[in-house]
């Protein structure tokens, strides 16, 4: 076996990765246990290693699942907390090596694929998360790119900016060491969201004690008035947190694709993105051209994003891309040299053609030509 963070180990037995742990000097299989946050009814993977878990249970109908209102809990802030009930519930209640989240219509996945049934096969199973495991202390969703705004900007079109304004104040006052990675957060046009991962315990451990201490000193933020959907406050803030946290400890994760196992209304989910970053409820005669701008703009943006995922979807489909290069001069110490290293790439997946201006033969134009 080999050391994995002092304290847990991987065997390869008979070709397969088997996580464990130390115990009183003997190795013993490794627990894993990943809450999945459901506030309804609904297929769930049958997999020993997911538990269901009812949050924002209390004073609603029990739906048969484990509830996050037992044992020490907040149950009762789910209004505004959304799934951190259910972390919550995980980090005081549950004895396990490493603990997660998904949600019951977000699971990670092998690979993404588009039919329905399809996506319920590609779901991580005990095996698959031992071998991820055995080789990273977190798992994080892969990247949501926003292209064209920061974390800061998105967050402040999508919400209300104080939010992010106190997270950023309290983190002033009482944790000065995460300011740049704050900063470098905020400045980013991508993010791990949707408040699942799977962690070491340790770590976890560690990340819950100071996203919660964070979270309840944002309650200085009046939220009076706010309608149910920005009521959520903690959990729109706390998607940003788990970054920040990840880049100031210097976290070693491994990102891994996430699946939406249910349809999804475009033209609803498109309504209510321009509603959120357009519609004021208080919108006076005089600010209506200003109004009509933030429109324009925002219909831009969903536009451009829904064209680089479709192309992003078709290259995938499509390899390999195509790229090409023009030399102006044909100098062997310049790019043409730096191109020869041409023959190192992947040529499944990126293919390369030359264009010159050059009368003369390039240098390395006949390894070019027998490359393709």
């Amino acid at each position: 076996g080999m050391p994995y963070y002092g304290w847990t180990y991987h065997l390869q037995l008979r070709g397969s990765k088997v996580l464990v742990g130390i115990e009183n000097g003997a190795f013993k299989p490794v627990d894993i246990k990943i809450i999945i946050a459901t506030i309804k009814n609904n297929w769930l993977p049958k997999d020993s290693i997911y538990l269901p878990l009812q949050v924002g249970a209390e004073g609603k109908k029990d739906l048969g699942y484990v509830k996050d209102n037992t044992g020490d809990n907040i149950s009762a802030k789910n209004a505004n907390f959304c799934e951190l009930t259910g972390l919550y519930w995980a980090w005081k209640n549950l004895d396990a090596d490493y603990i997660g989240l998904v949600h019951y219509r977000r699971y990670f996945t092998r690979k993404e694929v588009h039919n329905i049934e399809k996506k319920k096969s590609q779901i991580l199973t005990k095996e698959d998360w031992e071998n991820l495991l055995s080789r990273y202390p977190v798992i994080v969703p892969d990247k949501r790119k926003y292209y064209i705004e920061s974390n800061r900007s998105h967050y402040n079109h999508a919400h209300h900016p104080e939010g992010l304004n106190i997270t950023e104040q309290i983190l002033i006052e009482k944790y000065p060491e995460y300011l740049p990675a704050f900063n470098k957060v905020m400045n980013r046009t991508w993010a791990h969201m949707f408040n699942m991962f799977v962690m070491r315990w340790d770590l976890f451990n560690d990340y819950m004690t100071w996203m919660f201490d964070v979270l309840l000193n944002l309650k200085t933020v009046d939220i009076t008035g706010w309608d149910p959907y920005e009521s959520r406050i903690y959990g729109f803030v706390s998607e940003l947190l788990l970054d920040i946290w990840l880049e100031k400890n210097h976290a070693i994760y491994h990102e891994q694709n996430v699946s939406f196992i249910e349809k999804q209304n475009w033209i609803k989910k498109g309504s209510a993105f321009l509603k959120r970053k357009v519609v004021d409820d208080n919108l006076s005669f005089a600010s209506k051209n200003k109004s009509v701008e933030k429109l324009i703009m925002y219909v831009k943006e969903l536009f451009i994003n829904i064209l680089l995922g479709c192309w992003r979807k078709k290259m995938e489909k499509h390899l390999p891309i195509r790229i090409l290069q023009a030399f102006v001069v044909n100098d062997k110490g310049g790019l043409t040299g730096i191109f020869a290293n041409y023959r190192f790439i992947d040529k499944s997946k990126v293919q390369f053609d030359f264009l010159t201006f050059e009368k003369d033969k390039l240098d390395f134009e006949d390894e070019f030509t027998h490359m393709g």
